[in-house]
Formats: structure tokens, sequence, C-alpha cells
């Protein structure tokens, strides 16, 4: 491996510690935010702002049962920074935050509050946000719903399952387990557990049909098992339709190459934590019939979410979801991470587009997108895949930031990530991708021309930039670059620098690097320390601030 990119992948952590606040704290307490007593009021400001609009989404799954007071809170950007997050719960007073800290719970950057629990009646908590820019205009964020449930009132049934043969007909207690999934959901209903008592394999056949519940419903292991000992899947090749409202599955496994695909029917959400997915029959396997994403997905479905896992050995990661959080991909043959809302924390190792007939993506977006956060992503051993794609195909692009990635790739095609479609406030920010070039589509017909307004890459390391007739020079309107290194080829936008690349002496796995105070969008963390291949080596770093940022141990 070129020491470079063992530098960036192999003696540190890639971890998303900075963002565009004006502050970045680590030591304070998030502040208290009180329960209000009107559910239905909205609060919104009389200052809308104007220009670009801030990208802000809620870093926390909706609809759990909250026992005692946690932290949370919202992932933002703008080209501007932001100036504050005002938050409110249930109409109560406003609580404003303008420092960004580590939510300990999520291990990301947010601007988070913490709901207190313990002092308050139970009652369903209807949460608001507005994300400030410092200029331009403010985001309101969708509402989110939790549960305040310390005294047990949103609480459903716990409920077990084996799969062993019983002798006498199951009634759903740890004595007389069901042996059918579905009878165990409708049982256990809003907020109940299905707890699956034995190692094994468990079928998801049969459909519960519980609608209009309230929060989620969880199938896990029982305590003591690893997510290893128990299998999910089916007998058949079909569809997976348990018909849940609000599904969670936790500390298992599901063998997605057992079934077609997880239908949820409409307003139907699904929830993965500490779950592996995989495919029994590899990532180059081959199946009868269609080849879906894991998870059925559409504009009328309220979409996944996952969260400490790991989807391994086959075709998909996890497209199309509405979060993907401190989770791990690893030998993957199709695309990853391709519509994914927000990407926090996320890893890859060994990804090839060559193992079957695929176009294979790390991040591909191919429609209408706005409001879109990709923060803290690592990827090693990638091959015949292509990084980052805004498509071309009936597509549109705004409000977007793609924040810390560090991406390895070996040879192969395509040669290079793209961008194509009209584009208005994309953000690329520290970014490190040394062996993968990347084009600009201008020279694509209409609606597929590449046009941009506050596309911005920023404090980054790429193999080169080429607009889409390579006879083109400079770089089209609308696209502005600073601080930027360019391993190859043509220079661009301010204070920009090329030429292949060295890194400093490694000691006990930690960086050496120039000790100056690193900006505000750093923070805490350790810049990657590389020069110019010169010989001898300039003195002075002259990389502070490009590239992805390591955490400082």
């Amino acid at each position: 491996m070129p020491k470079l990119i063992c530098l960036i992948f192999c003696l540190a952590v890639v971890y998303p510690v900075l963002g565009e606040a004006n502050e970045i704290g680590s030591d304070f307490d998030a502040p208290i935010l009180s329960i209000g007593s009107n559910a239905n009021e909205i609060f919104l400001s009389d200052d809308k702002g104007f220009g670009t609009r801030a990208i802000a989404l809620w870093n926390v799954v909706p609809f759990q049962n909250i026992k005692k007071e946690i932290e949370i809170g919202v992932v933002a950007f703008h080209m501007n920074g932001i100036e504050r997050i005002d938050f409110s719960a249930n109409g109560g007073p406003i609580t404003s935050v303008k420092i960004a800290k580590i939510n300990k719970r999520t291990n990301v950057l947010e601007y988070s509050i913490r709901l207190q629990i313990e002092n308050n009646q139970d009652q369903k908590v209807d949460l608001r946000a507005i994300a400030y820019p410092n200029m331009g205009e403010p985001r309101e964020l969708k509402p989110l719903i939790l549960y305040a449930n310390g005294h047990g009132r949103y609480s459903g049934k716990t409920v077990f399952v084996t799969n062993k043969r019983q002798k006498s007909k199951g009634v759903g207690t740890k004595s007389k387990p069901f042996s059918s999934m579905s009878k165990a959901l409708r049982k256990a209903g809003s907020g109940g557990r299905v707890i699956l008592l034995d190692p094994g394999l468990y079928y998801l056949g049969g459909k519960a049909g519980i609608k209009n519940i309230k929060s989620w419903i969880t199938i896990e292991g029982r305590e003591g098992l690893d997510k290893n000992d128990i299998i999910l899947g089916l007998k058949e090749r079909k569809l997976v339709r348990l018909d849940v409202d609000k599904l969670k599955f936790k500390n298992l496994s599901l063998d997605v190459g057992s079934f077609i695909q997880i239908y949820p029917e409409i307003t139907t959400f699904v929830w993965f934590d500490k779950v592996v997915w995989f495919d029994s029959k590899g990532w180059a396997g081959v199946h009868k019939g269609q080849k879906l994403n894991p998870v059925r997905t559409s504009k009328y479905i309220g979409g996944y979410f996952v969260t400490n896992s790991i989807s391994k050995d086959s075709l998909y990661g996890y497209p199309d979801a509405k979060l993907v959080r401190n989770s791990h991909l690893e030998r993957i043959s199709g695309d990853a991470l391709q519509g994914v809302q927000m990407v926090l924390n996320v890893t890859i190792d060994n990804m090839d587009g060559d193992v079957r007939d695929h176009h294979s993506d790390i991040l591909q977006y191919f429609g209408d997108f706005d409001n879109v956060i990709v923060f803290g992503l690592r990827a090693t051993n990638i091959r015949n895949v292509q990084n980052i794609f805004l498509g071309h195909y009936k597509s549109s692009f705004q409000n977007m930031a793609f924040v810390n990635i560090a991406i390895d790739n070996k040879k192969g095609n395509p040669p290079f990530s793209q961008l194509s479609s009209q584009q208005d406030h994309v953000l690329f920010y520290h970014l490190s991708i040394p062996n993968q070039d990347w084009i600009v589509r201008d020279d694509m017909p209409n609606e597929k021309q590449f046009k941009a307004k506050n596309v911005i890459i920023k404090n980054s390391i790429l193999g080169s930039l080429k607009r889409g007739k390579h006879s083109w020079r400079g770089l089209p309107s609308g696209m502005l670059i600073s601080n930027t290194h360019f391993v190859r080829g043509a220079m661009h936008g301010k204070f920009p620098t090329s030429g292949k690349l060295n890194f400093s002496e490694l000691s006990s796995n930690k960086i050496t690097y120039d000790r100056i105070r690193p900006s505000v969008v750093v923070g805490n963390a350790s810049p990657i320390f590389i020069y110019r291949n010169e010989n001898p080596p300039p003195k002075r770093n002259i990389f502070i601030n490009k590239g992805a940022f390591l955490f400082k141990p």
C-alpha cells in the first residue's frame, strides 16, 4: 500500500470532528430543553433570511420511547457557517444552541440539547428545530416525534419466540414461547418486544398487520446471545411482508439473500440496530428473479434507519436509507450508500465493481435531492468503483454537504467521480481522494449538463479535476475551489497546490505535524501531514487543513 494511503487509512481512525460551526465545544454540557404543554404549537422566526438555505437534519431515530434524559441533536452545515439552532418541545420555551460538540451517545459533532424525562408525565413529545446560517435562509426541520415513557405508558408486552419444536401450544411466555413471528408481533403491540430465545434460523413469514402504532415493536435476540447467533430469513425467496408500521430489528443477523426484499407497506418505517446484513450466497451469488434493494422504499414510505450495523458479502450496502450511522460495509459488489439522506461515521472495506456485472458506486444520487449530509466516511480497498456520482437522469441537487471523506481507490474503471445536472449549494469539505479523478459534466446536453451555483470544494486532496471536454480550461461558472491539492493535472481555485505526495514521520501510531492552532472547522482534530514530493522537503507543512481529518489520540 502506498505510504500516503497507509497514513490516511491504516494508522488512525477517520473521525468526523469538524463542522462549519462558530465554535467547537468538548467539555461543556448541552443545555436542557424544557417540555411545554402544547404539542401542536409551531414556533417560527420572523427573520426568514435569503440566499442559500441551511443544510440540517436530526441525528435521532424518531418514535422512540425515552425513559430518562437523552442528548439529541442536529447536524448542520452552510457555506457561510451555522449561527445557531433553535429548539422547542411541545411548544415550550425556545433553547438556542450556538456551539457544536461531540454527542457521546452518537459520536457525532452536533448542535444538541438534553431532553429531560424523569420529572415529566408520560406524553408524546413533538420536537421542533430551526437551523440559522450566519448569512442565508434558515431551515425549519421536519418535526421529530418521541415518547416520554418514564412510567411505562407507551410500553407494549414482552413476548418470546423459539425456533425449537414445542410439545404444547405456545402462548408467548418464556416457558411456552410462540413459534410464529407474526403472532408474537401482534401480541407485543406498540412499544413491545419480541425476544428470540434460541440460536439458529428464524423465518420471517406471515403478516402481522399492525397499523397506526406509536412506537417501535422490536425483534431482538435474548440477552447473552451475539448478533451472529440468530439469523432471520425465509424458506423460499419471496417478499417479507410482516406489515408492521414501526418495526425494529436489533442484535441479530439478516440473510438478505434468502428473500427478495423487505416490503414495508405504505407509511411503514423499519429500523436496523446492531444488525448484520449478509447474503448466504456471497457478494458474487446469483439469485433467481429480481435484484432489488434489501428494503423497499418510495416517496410513499417512511424509509429505514441503520445504526451500529454491518452489511457484508452482498450486492448492496444500505441503498436509499434515511440514516446510516456508526456502521460498516465490507465485500460489496454493487452500490454501497446509494441515495442515503444522511451518512455519519461509516467505514467501507473491499468493494469491487468487477465481481458482478454492475455499475458500482459508493455515493450515487439520481433524482431531485435537497438537504443531504455525508459526514465522516472512510473507504479502503476500493476497486472499479465510482466514489461520488451526482447523476444526470432527471436530477437536480441542492443543499448537500459531503464532509470529511477519505477513499482509497485501486486502479480500475470507472476512473473518475462525476458531477452532473443542476447543482445549488453543494459543499465538498475535507476530502482525501488522491487516486480517483473528478470530472464535471458540463459537456452534457440540456438538463443533464452540469450547471453550478455555489458548488464549493474546500480544504481537499483530489487526484485531478477536469471538465467534460478536456480541452476546456478553468472552472465552470458557479464552482468555487480553495485550499485544495491536485495530485495530477491543472491546479484550480484559490491557494492550490499540486504534485506527488509524501508523508511525515510516524511514531507510536501518532502523526507528527506543525503545532498551529486548528481552525474553527477543525476543533481538536489532527490534519493529515503530507507535503509535496520535493528533495529536500519543505520545512513547513503546507497541507495544514487539507484532506480528511484524523481524530487526535
